[in-house]
């Protein structure tokens, strides 16, 4: 509800980061892309994408749904993939295509 992630460390109990996304957004969902990259799915109808290093959005996919879920999978038909389900369609599940994989 405050808009930001926290990263831990599991083993220690340590907050490792606090990455501020936007005042009073709620996060609904994160997807560890890399090491690098972070996807955070918000009730703006937007898939942010998270530079970790930089703490920085790079980017985002305009989604026009409150995002619930978000989850990489990798096919061998499509590579890697994001998939994502939305609250208010929550019977369709959509698929992005990263077009670097594969």
């Amino acid at each position: 509800m405050f808009g930001y992630v926290r990263i831990w460390d599991f083993n220690k109990g340590d907050l490792l980061k606090k990455l501020f996304i936007e005042k009073k957004m709620r996060l609904r969902a994160i997807c560890l892309w890399s090491h690098k990259y972070l996807f955070v799915g918000a009730e703006d109808k937007k898939i942010k994408l998270i530079d970790l290093e930089e703490n920085v959005e790079v980017d985002y996919l305009k989604v026009n749904d409150c995002i619930c879920t978000i989850k990489k999978v990798e096919t061998t038909k499509f590579g890697e993939c994001l998939i994502f389900q939305g609250k208010v369609d929550n019977t369709k599940i959509k698929i992005w295509k990263n077009e670097n994989s594969k």
